[in-house]
């Protein structure tokens, strides 16, 4: 893949973590499991948006689905991305301030 392969998945990358209602499911998924329900309620949004959210979290390798019992939860696959968002919020902090 050529340098601009690279900086078009990393661009589509951002693009997906950009979205405030992923942030936020990212930061919740860094405390414990949820399940879809769990988290429209957590984040007070409805299920069709976070059912878009974590469906594309979920294909870009960001989140894994773990069945326990008869429901379906979410977890945080990939750590990276849950410090790379406190990394990114802490510069924009420091920057506003």
């Amino acid at each position: 893949m050529g340098t601009n392969g690279r900086h078009d998945e990393l661009a589509r990358f951002f693009r997906l973590l950009s979205h405030p209602v992923a942030m936020e499911v990212v930061r919740c998924l860094g405390q414990r499991y949820y399940t879809l329900s769990e988290l429209a309620q957590t984040l007070e949004t409805s299920k069709p948006c976070v059912c878009k959210r974590t469906t594309k979290l979920h294909d870009a390798g960001v989140l894994d689905k773990v069945r326990i019992g008869r429901r379906l939860h979410y977890c945080l696959r990939e750590w990276k991305v849950l410090n790379l968002i406190r990394h990114v919020r802490r510069f924009v902090r420091t920057r506003a301030g």
